[in-house]
């Protein structure tokens, strides 16, 4: 059986974000395929960059906003009711920005790529923290929960090493959430299989299935720079994206992954697609996280000294490191920290004195 072609949301009129009344919903179950898209997109920047992050959004979706909270562990922040929202005033001195689910709706799969690569391309020295693809099987009644929930039972799945059903029923037995997770939510990647339609109360079952993939921490910025080079194959990128996550394969007790044949049902599912697994970044630690990590660990410390011996903050760290040897482990953190505003020219400035 072969897999029907990618296709992705198709773009929606203009001025989409305008018109409330208009049901994309009942457009796309309207069109029977396989859709690829975006569904979510945080990423974090230095404090210094909000204006920059806030006149990106603004010129995308308009300068209507209300000023909120800001998402959790942030103070102050705004939102756009197109469902963006940048966030700042942390104790780590960033900025986050998160794009949500309906925005991508509302843009549609290219569109929303277009958006992430030009986020990408802005300029300014930002890290990608969580990404979710998704892939919609509309009108194919393909019962994509169910066989996942077998399989995982039959210990067919491969990848994820835990698995739950999140799946909700009415006391008569009827489903009220279908949904089956891969992984755990805390993880670098995290898989729900989950009937999308039931979600937004369509009463005909497997009408819209959904399979979504959450990328998080080291994972995050490598999937954005695959869909960042992958031009208009960005469909076919994110579907082998997707089924690089996870896969079932028959339990025949051997422990080499590609000897244990893919399990019939998601055979159908992966035919013609090249799985990309998204592998740990073997240098993870950026410069960002390192000053980041140096701030917090040392800035007030180093601060407070400074004051109570009254001598100036560039002084005192060079009397500190009088005694120390030894070669820098890390030669290229300079180059590194310069991409971040810092180098020569502003060192003398930031020494403080008091």
């Amino acid at each position: 059986m072969t897999a029907p072609e990618p296709t992705y949301p198709r773009s929606v009129t203009p001025g989409i974000e305008t018109q409330p009344s208009l049901d994309p919903v009942g457009e796309l179950l309207e069109q029977p395929g396989l859709y690829a898209g975006l569904d979510w997109l945080r990423v974090t920047a230095h404090d210094r960059f909000r204006i920059p992050l806030l006149e990106f959004v603004s010129r995308r979706f308009g300068d209507t906003m209300r000023g909120t909270g800001g998402a959790m562990h942030f103070k102050a922040g705004i939102e756009w009711p197109v469902g963006v929202q940048l966030s700042w005033e942390h104790r780590a001195s960033i900025c986050m920005l998160d794009v949500r689910g309906e925005c991508f709706t509302l843009l549609g799969g290219a569109r929303g790529v277009e958006l992430l690569v030009d986020l990408l391309e802005l300029g300014i020295p930002i890290k990608p923290t969580r990404i979710d693809l998704a892939l919609d099987y509309v009108q194919q009644r393909r019962e994509l929960c169910d066989h996942a929930e077998a399989s995982c039972e039959r210990y067919e799945l491969v990848g994820p090493r835990r698995w739950s059903n999140a799946s909700e029923r009415t006391t008569g037995g009827r489903f009220t959430r279908r949904q089956v997770n891969l992984g755990k939510r805390s993880s670098s990647v995290f898989v729900r299989i989950y009937d999308k339609g039931r979600q937004l109360g369509i009463p005909s079952i497997g009408a819209w299935e959904r399979i979504e993939v959450e990328f998080k921490q080291d994972r995050a910025p490598l999937v954005c720079v695959e869909l960042d080079e992958s031009g208009e194959r960005w469909p076919v990128i994110m579907r082998d994206l997707v089924f690089g996550a996870f896969d079932f394969r028959e339990a025949t007790g051997r422990a080499e992954r590609d000897r244990r044949p893919w399990v019939e049902w998601f055979t159908s599912l992966v035919a013609e697609c090249d799985p990309k697994p998204v592998r740990s970044d073997p240098h993870p630690y950026s410069a960002e996280a390192w000053l980041n990590a140096f701030v917090q660990s040392y800035g007030r410390t180093l601060i407070h000294l400074a004051e109570t011996f009254e001598r100036p903050l560039g002084e005192l760290v060079e009397e500190l490191l009088r005694d120390f040897s030894g070669s820098c482990r890390r030669p290229q953190l300079a180059s590194e920290l310069a991409s971040l505003g810092l180098g020569p020219s502003s060192q003398s400035s930031s020494a403080r004195s008091v």
